[in-house]
């Protein structure tokens, strides 16, 4: 017979505080070495508004169209290595 999935209804025994610290601080540890992306820049940015009559009103249709470049990270083989590694 297979054994049965842990679940937290079928636990002895309920986790403790620091275990819950230890979950915290594991997942802190893991956003701190996570590396960023780079952020897009801006190269160009239009901005077109037509006001329309509507039978409802007049409204403004806006269009806005942006150009950015986006930077590629570098290989693996290339990145510097985290500190305390």
């Amino acid at each position: 017979m297979p054994a049965k999935p842990s679940t937290p209804s079928s636990r002895t025994k309920p986790r403790g505080v620091f275990f819950g610290v230890g979950a915290m601080l594991g997942h802190v540890i893991k956003g701190v070495k996570t590396p960023v992306p780079p952020k897009p820049r801006v190269v160009r940015e239009e901005i077109i508004e037509q006001p329309v009559d509507l039978p409802q009103g007049r409204v403004v249709l806006r269009r806005t169209v942006r150009d950015e470049v986006v930077p590629t990270p570098p290989p693996p083989s290339q990145r510097p290595k985290p500190r305390g590694s």
